[in-house]
């Protein structure tokens, strides 16, 4: 531990309550560390806790300065003698949602970082200010339950686990901690710039903390929504298993029984299947669920975030779109996010979707049990323009293709995470 650092003090007490609940001390561990206030106080309480850490920046290459803030952390990681990596973003074109982007990109390139050190897990230096600032913003957008909650500790996504161990510290106390301990952090002046939402939210918190809406009030509020959310997952998890069926390459979900249930069982599974259907990392805004829903109910068949939800006697239906499916690949190779091929020979195939013109090779189709929709754009083996397999149109040769997530992870993919 460094010098002068207090076990009583708050921020450390905390930290290591929930480090010893989130995470076994002896575990490698990866950092992400801007130089922020935040994050450096991360790097010196794991410092504090004797924690087997690895550092990692990402400089974002979006700002003057941006660099040099990185090889601060790099220099200050070489004296602790702590490995450290700063990990570049040059991917933006210049369209789109530059902080959605930024973000999708930082944990990309972190969990890469990650994986090429074999590290399972990453701490952020997200505060309970963050959560509560999270809050407000989705609050702002009309966001659901599912937004409204809070900031989950644990969290897996792109196959590491994402450990948010200063939940319950304010900002404030962070700050605190690295004045008393002597050091230095950087301010990102991005945080002064109002014309991004979470600035103008920070801002706006003063005059709310007056009303007794502060990072205290609303970290709870949070934090009972998500175990209402919690609740609500198990009973959905429990529903789909007895009313959904994934046959071939779609989702079904009883029409009788989710027509007479709550309507949010039918949201969340229906969201839960397009995601799986597609392979999507998001599902669809919310107002265009609620509008592809009230079709459903209606009696009315609709695309939605590349899929086909159809309506039949007897359920709803979740189908890939053909023209949303990826383009084809080199039959070793998993296709549209989810699909594999087995037989021999395959590396001199490709794998795509069947698609009008392979259908009209398969004479049988009719017999397959599948409609014309769901075959479109389910997967088929191709030697350049001849087709050579279609097993859900009922046309094998001695091949096969396979789902990378089993139906397991379906109905697990309901659950809280």
């Amino acid at each position: 531990m460094p010098v002068g650092v207090a076990k009583g003090s708050d921020p450390f007490v905390l930290f290591a309550a929930r480090m010893a609940a989130l995470w076994p001390k002896s575990a490698p561990l990866g950092l992400a560390v801007s130089g922020g206030g935040d994050s450096l106080a991360l790097l010196h309480l794991a410092r504090a806790l004797n924690l087997h850490i690895s550092v990692a920046t990402v400089d974002h290459n979006l700002r003057e300065g941006s660099r040099a803030e990185a090889e601060f952390v790099a220099a200050l990681c070489q004296s602790f003698g702590i490995p450290h990596k700063i990990l570049t973003w040059q991917s933006w074109n210049g369209r789109g949602n530059l902080q959605d982007q930024a973000r999708r990109a930082r944990y990309r390139l972190l969990a890469q970082w990650a994986e090429s050190l074999g590290l399972e897990a990453i701490a952020l230096g997200h505060t309970r200010d963050d959560l509560a600032e999270t809050f407000l913003m989705r609050l702002g957008r009309s966001a659901g339950l599912d937004g409204l909650c809070a900031m989950q500790a644990k969290r897996p996504y792109l196959s590491k686990i994402w450990l948010r161990p200063l939940l319950e510290v304010p900002r404030v106390s962070l700050r605190d901690f690295l004045q008393t301990q002597g050091h230095d952090w950087l301010e990102d002046p991005s945080n002064d710039n109002a014309k991004f939402d979470r600035i103008r939210i920070r801002k706006a918190m003063v005059s709310l903390d007056e009303l007794g809406l502060d990072s205290a009030t609303l970290a709870q509020v949070a934090a009972q929504l998500g175990r209402a959310r919690e609740a609500l997952a198990h009973q959905t998890h429990s529903f789909a298993q007895d009313h959904v069926q994934i046959i071939g390459p779609d989702v079904l979900l009883e029409r009788a029984s989710y027509s007479g249930a709550p309507v949010e069982l039918l949201r969340r599974s229906l969201l839960a299947a397009i995601m799986w259907v597609s392979s999507a990392e998001y599902g669809p805004r919310g107002a265009n669920l609620a509008r592809g829903i009230q079709a459903l109910l209606a009696g009315h068949s609709v695309p939605l975030a590349g899929c086909r939800l159809l309506v039949e006697d007897l359920n709803f239906r979740v189908t890939r779109e053909a023209k949303a499916a990826s383009a084809p690949v080199p039959a070793t190779q998993v296709w549209d996010g989810r699909w594999q091929a087995f037989g021999s020979n395959l590396a001199d195939l490709t794998l795509g979707p069947l698609g009008a013109q392979g259908l009209l090779q398969v004479q049988s189709w009719r017999e397959s049990g599948f409609g014309r929709v769901s075959l479109l754009a389910s997967p088929a083996l191709w030697c350049r323009d001849t087709l050579i397999a279609a097993p859900f149109a009922g046309m094998s040769n001695n091949y096969r293709v396979s789902l990378i997530p089993n139906q397991k992870d379906f109905y697990h993919s309901l659950l809280p995470h």
